[in-house]
């Protein structure tokens, strides 16, 4: 991300496996929004990468890169009324899909599926509505490729934060309670 000057672009440039650079290009900027907090995994089953975003701190977008030079329009995760940032975004091995993580300004967190292709599959999963500061996901692919784990940062009484998660397969139910990762 650019935030030199404002407005902020997300750029991409892809490095050969000896460290030398490649292709580079702007993924996201047009000269009037903010565009922060990239986040970016590989899809190994697509040979393909999956790039999250924030627009102006109030919206969350993806953008598929498919081959050097080539990636789609940008498709909107999260647009809701409230502010959404803080994304994150995962793929598991095998799965034709992907996997997206943002706090609202409640905050709260919340997952979003897309196909392989990007494409929206299905509506916003709340992983944690409930009082308190939750904040900052974060997401990865469990062993086994079934499940993912979405951790995040949580307010404790007296104001320290500990680290919870929670578990949702690939099927988009959660699996299990809250996970105590590292309480306070």
């Amino acid at each position: 991300t650019n935030t030199s000057a404002a407005p902020a672009s997300v750029s991409l440039r892809l490095v050969a496996s000896d460290g030398a650079p490649g292709y580079a290009t702007t993924l996201a900027g047009d000269g009037v929004n903010n565009y922060l907090n990239p986040d970016l995994v590989y899809n190994q089953l697509r040979n393909e990468y999956l790039v999250a975003y924030e627009i102006n701190q109030v919206d969350v977008a993806v953008r598929r890169v498919y081959s050097p030079g080539n990636f789609t329009s940008e498709v909107m995760v999260a647009n809701w009324p409230d502010a959404e940032s803080s994304p994150a975004v995962a793929a598991c091995p095998g799965q034709n899909q992907w996997l997206v993580a943002w706090q609202n300004s409640d905050p709260d967190i919340y997952v979003r599926f897309l196909n392989g292709d990007s494409s929206v599959d299905g509506g916003p999963v709340a992983i944690v509505a409930a009082p308190g500061i939750d904040r900052i996901p974060a997401v990865a692919c469990l062993p086994g490729g079934a499940q993912y784990l979405v951790p995040w940062e949580y307010e404790y009484a007296g104001g320290l934060f500990g680290i919870v998660g929670q578990r949702i397969g690939i099927n988009k139910a959660l699996v299990g309670g809250p996970i105590q990762i590292r309480p306070v």
